[in-house]
């Protein structure tokens, strides 16, 4: 074997050499591009209470409490014609970790045309709850009124002897505010 030969094979053995430790270090990166790992973040609660109901257990509440005006004619606690009493409506997101729109519509069609709704105007009522506000209970306050029209006598005289609740559906929207801007009105 000429002095030529021997360098061209010492050549090719440094080239095979080569090519195969790139070949091991290329697959070694692949298999290393593709390991798993696991990233742990910590994700926002959202707890939002309607009137002490955390929204995410239950999709109904129902308003007990209705606090009407006394009067020395009526029983305490007992609306009759003539007098008002109210109920709220508190949305509590103190322990939300995220920016709340609340949506409230109130369906009347069944309410006696006796009992008007004195405080509000609106049927939908809507509202932002900030991560950065102070006040994070917005309380929606909905009074009634008792008319006394003499020419319901005899509907009120009807409600007074049927010992009926005062029916009011409510439904309550509740999701995440991006910053979207609101076209429905906010109270």
């Amino acid at each position: 074997m000429n002095k030529t030969m021997k360098k061209s094979l010492l050549f090719m053995f440094f080239l095979m050499l080569f090519f195969t430790l790139y070949q091991i270090v290329d697959t070694y990166a692949l298999f290393e591009s593709n390991k798993n790992y696991e990233v742990t973040k910590d994700i926002a609660k959202w707890i939002i209470k309607v009137n002490g109901n955390d929204v995410t257990k239950t999709d109904s509440f129902v308003v007990e409490q209705i606090n009407y005006d006394d009067s020395e004619y009526v029983i305490k606690g007992k609306i009759a014609p003539s007098l008002k009493g109210y109920f709220d409506i508190v949305i509590d997101a103190k322990e939300a970790e995220v920016s709340s729109l609340y949506n409230i519509v109130f369906d009347f069609t069944n309410l006696s045309s006796s009992l008007k709704i004195s405080s509000i105007e609106e049927l939908t009522y809507s509202g932002v709850i900030l991560l950065s506000d102070d006040n994070k209970i917005h309380t929606i306050r909905v009074t009634l009124f008792w008319e006394n029209n003499e020419d319901n006598n005899e509907q009120d005289s009807l409600i007074g002897t049927e010992n009926k609740v005062i029916n009011i559906p409510i439904s309550v929207n509740i999701l995440q505010y991006l910053g979207e801007e609101l076209s429905i009105y906010t109270g």
